[in-house]
């Protein structure tokens, strides 16, 4: 195939590394595998209640674990990310952390070789861009809190006018 596309899955898949292996498997040489998923958060805090929540968010929503490693998954698959943004969409931090990109098939190098290049790439050029949905955008490697994102509709002090 050239392309193959993955919205909101992965999360979701029991056996996660078997269905990436598929899609490598049936990537072509110069295929690309497009995807935007939801998983675990670089920032600590975050990532624990992902851990926490993932149980219950488990049953109540067929299978969905928030706290998989999407990127690391994709890597580790033998697939080489060529794109990734990293964001939060608005709401909870715990649910909204999104990998948005994509990858393509390490053509004869090996597995080892290609995180190593995914990893220097990634952390020689970090990108950042805005959510679609208007949430906090933050590149993976640009995570430290810089606070709590603004409320949709928050008055700040400043707004408030002064009586």
């Amino acid at each position: 195939m050239d392309h193959v596309v993955n919205v909101l899955t992965l999360c979701t898949i029991p056996a996660v590394d078997r269905a990436l292996a598929e899609i490598r498997r049936v990537l072509r040489p110069a295929g690309a595998f497009h995807l935007m998923e939801h998983g675990l958060s670089p920032q600590e805090t975050v990532a624990r209640w992902q851990h926490r929540l993932t149980p219950l968010q488990r049953r109540v929503f067929g299978g969905c674990r928030i706290n998989r490693p999407i990127d690391r998954l994709v890597a580790g698959a033998g697939l080489e990310l060529t794109r990734l943004d990293n964001y939060y969409l608005k709401g909870p931090r715990a649910f909204g952390y999104m990998f948005d990109g994509a990858a393509a098939k390490l053509g004869g190098q090996s597995r080892a070789s290609g995180q190593a290049r995914q990893a220097a790439a990634m952390a020689s050029a970090p990108t950042a861009r805005p959510a679609p949905t208007g949430g906090l955008a933050r590149s993976r490697l640009d995570c430290e809190p810089a606070g709590p994102a603004p409320r949709a509709g928050a008055v700040g002090e400043s707004d408030v006018p002064s009586q």
